[in-house]
């Protein structure tokens, strides 16, 4: 028998739009402050801010759409290039924080398109086995594993999974099991063992997006899957035995959001206390771009409420795009379109309601 998904509805709290379009720090919203104005990218469409890591006070941002890609470190006030790959490799596609406390980086079109896996040294870690495998497009470490997408599954440094035919959109781990997102086609989700199937759901892009973390503090690690197509999250709790084998229903956001749940992020609770899931829309509020935090511990049982804290200040600036949280910082990315160069704001991390 199947278990029954406990399904919740998130309510978006949003302020009154803006219509300034000045540069300059980030608003936010009753929580939080800018600790400096924006930092931007050196080239027109390099995607500055598409993956985003932090290493200690170090924030890691990925370039990949310049030629060749790029990878900067901001340390305190001082933005740098720390490595640049070879041609059009997409370096830095995929950022990841290992356990060990080691950051590493994705090349999916290196070689060919084989892909590979670099480390900060750029030293090669994993290779692609074959033209076209795109290794890299994602990364997910758990406390004892690295795992990468390939352009059919994942591989990690022992093993590989070939999930479908099509290249997955997201990955994470869930109690050290690697679990594939799919946007499109049958599957939303998947892992070695099973599928989780989006019903006639076809056009929410559910498993755009993913992210993990303990969300109720029961000391187990729970899932949220994003469908930004219809603005919505969808939270599992537990491990993927008691997930539903079909995914028909989705969670129900109330709010003025345009692609709610484009972009996931986990920031660690402290102590006893439940992870907080951070949430990015970069089309929200007239496409000024928004993030915001869901209230925790989330109680199953209940409707959680979801925060707006930080709202964009430039129109299809595409703020909210990426995340990234340390202990005491928020990074949020505002990739652009088109020649922008693409930008990142740090914020400090508010408080916990």
């Amino acid at each position: 028998m199947i278990p029954t998904l406990t399904l919740l509805t998130l309510v978006a709290c949003q302020p009154n739009g803006t219509d300034d379009t000045s540069l300059g720090p980030q608003d936010t919203v009753e929580t939080g402050a800018p600790l400096e104005p924006a930092w931007e990218g050196e080239r027109a469409g390099e995607g500055f801010g598409t993956a985003l890591t932090w290493r200690g006070d170090g924030l890691w941002i990925g370039a990949p759409h310049g030629v060749p890609g790029r990878v900067y470190v901001l340390e305190g006030d001082a933005l740098s290039i720390h490595l640049e790959g070879t041609g059009d490799d997409l370096l830095g596609f995929s950022l990841v924080t290992t356990s060990e406390d080691t950051v590493l980086i994705g090349r999916p079109w290196a070689d060919e398109r084989a892909g590979a896996i670099w480390d900060e040294d750029g030293e090669i870690v994993l290779a692609g086995s074959s033209s076209d495998a795109r290794l890299g497009g994602y990364l997910a470490a758990s406390e004892t594993d690295l795992f990468a997408t390939t352009a059919t599954g994942w591989a990690s440094g022992v093993n590989a999974f070939d999930a479908a035919a099509r290249v997955p959109d997201a990955i994470t781990t869930v109690g050290g099991i690697p679990v594939l997102g799919f946007a499109w086609g049958d599957a939303a989700l998947q892992t070695e063992e099973r599928s989780w199937g989006r019903g006639d759901d076809t056009q929410s892009e559910l498993g755009y997006s993913l992210a993990s973390g303990d969300w109720d503090g029961d000391g187990t690690q729970d899932l949220a899957v994003g469908a930004p197509g219809t603005q919505r999250v969808v939270l599992l709790f537990g491990s993927s035995e008691s997930w539903p084998e079909v995914l028909s229903e989705a969670l129900t956001i109330e709010g003025d959001s345009a692609r709610f749940g484009h972009a996931l992020a986990t920031a660690a609770g402290s102590g006893d206390n439940a992870d907080e899931l951070w949430i990015g829309d970069p089309e929200a509020d007239g496409g000024l771009g928004a993030v915001w935090r869901l209230s925790s511990p989330v109680d199953p049982s209940a409707v959680p409420t979801a925060e707006q804290v930080f709202l964009g200040t430039i129109a299809a600036a595409g703020f909210g795009a990426s995340l990234a949280l340390s202990d005491s910082h928020v990074a949020v990315a505002a990739v652009g379109q088109g020649e922008s160069t693409g930008s990142v704001s740090r914020f400090s991390r508010p408080e916990s309601p």
